[in-house]
C-alpha cells in the first residue's frame, strides 16, 4: 500500500489517499478523502491510519502481507516509538499502533513499514 497526505500551505484543508497493489503491481483497491485543517504531518498520520483500516477492514486482504509505503520518516518513527510523538498527535499514533498490533503487521523491528 502506498499512502500520502497533503495540506494546503495555510493548513486550512487537506486530503489523503492510497492504493493497494499486489506483488505483480495490479491495483486491488484505492481510497481518497478530504480531511479537515491542520499541519501536513497530521495528513500523513491520517493517511496511514485510514490506509491500515482500509486494508484490514476488507476480508479479501486477510491472508496478505502488508508493506506500507510512506514518505514521512517522522510519522513512521512516531508509530515505532510513541514516546517521540508530540501530545497533539498521540491519539492518531495510538490508533495506528492499535491496528498494527491487532493485525500483527509488525515485528519489534518494524520491518513491514517502509519509507521512501
Amino acid at each position: 500500500m502506498n499512502i500520502d497526505g497533503a495540506m494546503l500551505s495555510n493548513g486550512s484543508k487537506g486530503g489523503i489517499g492510497g492504493i493497494v497493489c499486489n506483488c505483480f503491481g495490479a491495483c486491488l483497491g484505492t481510497f481518497s478523502l478530504s480531511i479537515g485543517s491542520g499541519p501536513p504531518i497530521m495528513a500523513e498520520l491520517e493517511a496511514i491510519n485510514h490506509g491500515l483500516d482500509f486494508f484490514f477492514s476488507r476480508g479479501k486482504f486477510v491472508s496478505s502481507r502488508l508493506i506500507l509505503e510512506s514518505d514521512s520518516v517522522i510519522v513512521i518513527d512516531w508509530i515505532s516509538n510513541p514516546s517521540l510523538c508530540p501530545l497533539i498527535f498521540e491519539a492518531l499514533v495510538a490508533s495506528c499502533r492499535k491496528i498494527i498490533e491487532v493485525n500483527s503487521v509488525i515485528s519489534d523491528s518494524f520491518l513491514d513499514i517502509l519509507t521512501h
